[in-house]
C-alpha cells in the first residue's frame, strides 16, 4: 500500500509509528517494502484563474462578465512544484504497479478534496483507493487502528462533492462580482466579494449601524447600603424591576428614608441551582475561550490546535462542530481520563463518571463527522501558547467527570414600617464547586446568607445612581466566531440556521476581512472601515444581491450544499448572472468615463485602467502605449495624460528609481506616436549633426556631436534661453524656433532662434 498524508508534519507521525525509512525525497518505505508513504503540502492544485480560460481576462476591463466556464478546471500551484513532483512520483509508481493507495489527509471535506485532486492527476483507479478516518491524536495506536479500520474511499464521495462544488460556487461568485465592483468603483482599489465573507461583513455593518442609530435612555436606581454590608435596591412596583424614569420621585423617597434608617427583613427566597458540566469543545468554542483568556486570534488558535493534533499528537482532530464522543469510545476514554487527571491536582475529578451511561459525553447521534476535541496524551506544563490551548482542552475534558456545580441563590426583601417601599438584595452561596474548580478565571463570590425574616438592619447610606441604557456591543473576534457558528436560533420563517462557513474556513474568513481593509480592531472589538461600509451599501443598492448576501441566505446555501451540491452550484451561478445583469448599465457608464483621448500611435483609445493608462488597441493592433499611475515617485493622473497627449512632451521631472538613485526624466511622443521616457543625460540620439552628419546626444551640460573630430556642441542654457532636445533637433534640421529670452534684469523678450550660415553658432533675432 501507498499512504498519502496532507502535510510533512503528519507524515512524520506515520513514519515513526510504522518504522519507515527514507528512500527518496518525500518517499518513505517499510523494511519489507509493503508500505510506501508520501505527503503533500496542503492543496497542490487550485481552480483556474479567469485568464487561464481566456488570456483577454488578464485585463479586468476587457472581461466579458459573467465569466462562466463550461467546465471548471484545475491547475498545479506553481509555488509547490517541487513537493508535487516528488509526491506524484510515488503515487504514479503505485498506480503503475496496481497498488492500493490509502488517503490519510485530514479527516474532513477539505482533506478529501486535496487528496482526490492529486490522485486524479496521477490517474488513480479509485476502486483501489481507501481512506483512513482518524480523529484522535496521531500516535502509534491510533494510526495502526486507523489503517486496520480503513474504508473504500467511495464511502466519502458526498464529502468530495460538497467540497468541490463549494469551491466552484465561490469561484463563480467571487471572480465575477469582485471584478464587477472593482470596475464599478474605478478608484484603484480591489473590492473583494465572497459568498460567505460578504455575508459576515454585512452582519458587522448591521451591528455598526444599530450602534450608530442607538438612542440611549436615562434611568435611575435607588441604592441602599446597609450597616451589615449588604447592598439593596428599591423595587419599582409598576415594572417589578429596579429601574425608574423619574429622578424627582426617587429624591422624594430618599428624603423620607433618611428620616428613619431602620428596615425589616420581610421575606427571604431561596432556590438551589445546579449547573451541569459544559460539553466538550468544538472548534468555535475553543477559539472563543482562547481569545477571551489569552487574546489568541481565532486563526492563530486554529493553527496551534492543528499543530497539537498533526505534529505533537496532544489533542484530537480540532476542526469539528461536535461536542460529544461516540458511544464506542467509553472504555478507552475512561482510561485516558485517569491518565490526564493525574497531571492536574483537582479535588472533584471522578473517573467513574466517564462511562457509556453519561450521555452528555457519549452520544454517537451527536457526532456529525468528528467527535468533540479532547486531549490525546499528557503534556508537561510549559510557558507556550501551544500549552495554553492544550490546557483549555484538558480542563474542559476533565470537567466532564467533575459533577455539577451547586449553589443556593437567595433574594432578601426589606421593608419599612408605615411605608410600601420594598428593597431587594441578591446573592448566592456555593454548595459544591464541582466542574467550576477547573474553569479558568472562575472566582467564587459566594456570600453566606445569615439573615432571617423579622430581623432588622440599618441603612448606612442612600444613593441615587444615574445610568444609561447601553447600545448593542461591537463584535470581537470571539463573539463573531460564536455568531458564525450559531447565527440565530431561526430565521423569519422559523427555520433553524446552519453555521456560516465551516470550522476549517471561519477563521480565515475573518482574517480576509482584515486583509482587505474592510474591518480593523479597536482594542478587542471589531469596527468596520469606510471601504467596508462603501461596498455593503453598494450591494444594498443591487436589488438582486441585497437579499442574497445576508446571513439567512448564506446559511441556507450551506444546508443546500450538504443536501444537493449540484443544485447549490446551479443556484449560485444563476444569482451571479442576475447580479451582473443588474449592474451592467452602471458598469458601461464607468467604462465610457475611462476614455482619456486618442492614441497617437494606432488611433485607438487611451483608457484608464486598473494600474495605469493603456491603449485599447493593445490586442487587435499590438499597440504597446501605456503609462503607469505611479512613475519614479510621480503620480500620473487624467489631467497629466490629457496635457501630454496634446503637447506630446512633458517638462523635465526629478525622479527616484527602484534602486534609490535619483534621475531627471521626461515623457515624449516620438515620430511614430510611441510613448517614451527620456532620461536627461542618456545616450538616446536626438538628431543628426548639421556639421558632419553624425549623431547629436544629450550630455550633462550640453548637446554634443558623437564625432570627437567634429567638435559641434550647443549649451543647454545660453543667452537666457533654455534649450530642450526637441528645440535642438529643430535647429539642427535647419528650422527656427520662437521662444522667450530671460534677460539679466529678469525681464523677458520674444525671440526667434536659428543656426547661422556656418551651422555652428546660433542667431537670435527680436
Amino acid at each position: 500500500m501507498t499512504i498519502l498524508t496532507e502535510k510533512k508534519s503528519v507524515a512524520e507521525n506515520y513514519i515513526k509509528a510504522l518504522n519507515l525509512t527514507k528512500k527518496e525525497n518525500a518517499w518513505y518505505v517499510s523494511s519489507d517494502g509493503k508500505i510506501n508513504l508520501t505527503y503533500a503540502a496542503g492543496h497542490l492544485y487550485t481552480l483556474f484563474d479567469a485568464e487561464d480560460y481566456n488570456a483577454e481576462n488578464k485585463n479586468w476591463y476587457h472581461r466579458k462578465l459573467p465569466i462562466k466556464p463550461e467546465k471548471y478546471l484545475y491547475k498545479p500551484i506553481a509555488t509547490k512544484k517541487t513537493t508535487r513532483t516528488e509526491c506524484e512520483k510515488v503515487l504514479k509508481n503505485a498506480v503503475k504497479n496496481g497498488e492500493e493507495i490509502v488517503i490519510a489527509t485530514d479527516p474532513d471535506r477539505e482533506g478529501e478534496v486535496i487528496a482526490r485532486l492529486i490522485l486524479r492527476a496521477c490517474k488513480a483507479d479509485f476502486s483501489k483507493v481507501t481512506r483512513i478516518w482518524c480523529c484522535e491524536g496521531l500516535d502509534r495506536t491510533q494510526i495502526i487502528s486507523g489503517i486496520k479500520s480503513r474504508k473504500i474511499d467511495k464511502t466519502y464521495d458526498y464529502l468530495a462533492l460538497q467540497g468541490e462544488y463549494q469551491k466552484k460556487a465561490d469561484w463563480m461568485f467571487g471572480i465575477n462580482l469582485t471584478t464587477a465592483y472593482t470596475l464599478l468603483n474605478n478608484d484603484g482599489e480591489t473590492y473583494s466579494i465572497g459568498r460567505v465573507q460578504t455575508a459576515v461583513l454585512t452582519e458587522i455593518y448591521n451591528r455598526h449601524k444599530s450602534i450608530l442609530l442607538f438612542m440611549p435612555k436615562r434611568y435611575y436606581l435607588l441604592k441602599l447600603t446597609m450597616e451589615s454590608g449588604t447592598d439593596s435596591f428599591l423595587i419599582n412596583t409598576k415594572t417589578q424591576n429596579t429601574h425608574f424614569d423619574d429622578k424627582t420621585e426617587l429624591e422624594r423617597i430618599k428624603a423620607e428614608l433618611e428620616k428613619d434608617n431602620e428596615v425589616i427583613i420581610s421575606s427571604v427566597e431561596r432556590e438551589q441551582k445546579k449547573e451541569l458540566p459544559p460539553k466538550l469543545y468544538d472548534l468555535a468554542q475553543l477559539q472563543i475561550d482562547a481569545y477571551k483568556n489569552y487574546d489568541i486570534d481565532v486563526d492563530q488558535c486554529l493553527e496551534i490546535a492543528q499543530t497539537l493534533y498533526n505534529e505533537k499528537g496532544k489533542i484530537s482532530y480540532p476542526r469539528t462542530d461536535s461536542v460529544v464522543l461516540n458511544d464506542s469510545d467509553a472504555e478507552k476514554t475512561h482510561e485516558l481520563y485517569k491518565k490526564i487527571k493525574d497531571t492536574y491536582n483537582f479535588e472533584f475529578t471522578e473517573p467513574e463518571r466517564i462511562n457509556a451511561a453519561n450521555k452528555r459525553l457519549f452520544d454517537s447521534k451527536g457526532v456529525t463527522g468528528h467527535h468533540g476535541i479532547i486531549p490525546s496524551n499528557t503534556y508537561e506544563k510549559e510557558d507556550s501558547l501551544d500549552w495554553k490551548i492544550y490546557d483549555l482542552v484538558a480542563r474542559r475534558f476533565l470537567m466532564s467527570g467533575m459533577g455539577e456545580y451547586v449553589k443556593d441563590e437567595y433574594k432578601v426583601y426589606y421593608s419599612k414600617k408605615n411605608h410600601s417601599y420594598v428593597f431587594k438584595s441578591e446573592g448566592y452561596q456555593t454548595v459544591r464547586l464541582g466542574w467550576k474548580e477547573a474553569e479558568l478565571g472562575f472566582e467564587d463570590k459566594s456570600v453566606p446568607l445569615n439573615k432571617n425574616v423579622g430581623e432588622t438592619d440599618r441603612i448606612k447610606s442612600i444613593e441615587i445612581v444615574e445610568k444609561l441604557t447601553e447600545p448593542p456591543k461591537y463584535y470581537t473576534q470571539a463573539t463573531l466566531i460564536k455568531f458564525m457558528r450559531n447565527p440565530n436560533n431561526s430565521d423569519e420563517e422559523g427555520i433553524k440556521l446552519s453555521s456560516i462557513g465551516t470550522e476549517a474556513t471561519q477563521a480565515s474568513i475573518i482574517k480576509t476581512l482584515f486583509v482587505r481593509k474592510y474591518i480593523h480592531n479597536v482594542g478587542k472589538h471589531i469596527e468596520i472601515l469606510p471601504k467596508g461600509i462603501k461596498i455593503i451599501e453598494q450591494i444594498m443598492d443591487n436589488s438582486v444581491l441585497m437579499n442574497n448576501t445576508n446571513v439567512e441566505t448564506t446559511t441556507r446555501w450551506e444546508k443546500l450544499n450538504k443536501e444537493n451540491p449540484s443544485l447549490f452550484l446551479e443556484n449560485v451561478e444563476k444569482l451571479t448572472e442576475k447580479s451582473i445583469s443588474n449592474m451592467r448599465g452602471n458598469m458601461e457608464t464607468v467604462i465610457a468615463q475611462r476614455e482619456i483621448g486618442i492614441c497617437p500611435a494606432c488611433g485607438g483609445k487611451i483608457m484608464k485602467g486598473k494600474n495605469g493608462f493603456y491603449c485599447s488597441g493593445y490586442k487587435e493592433k499590438g499597440c504597446e502605449n501605456n503609462i503607469n499611475y505611479h512613475v519614479m515617485g510621480h503620480d500620473i493622473d487624467e489631467n497629466f495624460m490629457k496635457a501630454f497627449l496634446e503637447s506630446k512632451k512633458t517638462d523635465v521631472m526629478n525622479g527616484v528609481k527602484k534602486d534609490g538613485s535619483q534621475v531627471q526624466f521626461y515623457f515624449r511622443i516620438d515620430e511614430n506616436g510611441k510613448f517614451t521616457i527620456v532620461f536627461v543625460g542618456n545616450n538616446e540620439k536626438i538628431c543628426e549633426c548639421p556639421k558632419c552628419g553624425k549623431g547629436i546626444f544629450e550630455k550633462k551640460m550640453v548637446y554634443k556631436c558623437e564625432n570627437a573630430d567634429c567638435g559641434f556642441f550647443m549649451w543647454k542654457q545660453t543667452s537666457g534661453i533654455k534649450f530642450g532636445p526637441d528645440m535642438i533637433k529643430t535647429l539642427c534640421e535647419g528650422g527656427e524656433i520662437k521662444t522667450e529670452q530671460t534677460k539679466k534684469d529678469k525681464s523677458t523678450a520674444k525671440v526667434t532662434v536659428r543656426l547661422d550660415e556656418t551651422r555652428e553658432k546660433i542667431e537670435i533675432s527680436y
